[in-house]
């Protein structure tokens, strides 16, 4: 269900390495994105 979005932001923002370790922000910016649309679809 999350797939298809996640990767479309995966397409858009890479995965960050630091180090060794490879750091994927795609799911705080999909989350993010769905944060602020659900405030702005709530009324007041």
């Amino acid at each position: 269900m999350t797939d298809p979005p996640v990767r479309l932001v995966r397409r858009i923002i890479p995965i960050v390495r630091i180090g060794g370790v490879g750091l994927d922000l795609s799911i705080m910016v999909l989350l993010l994105v769905v944060f602020i649309g659900m405030q702005l679809a709530l009324p007041g």
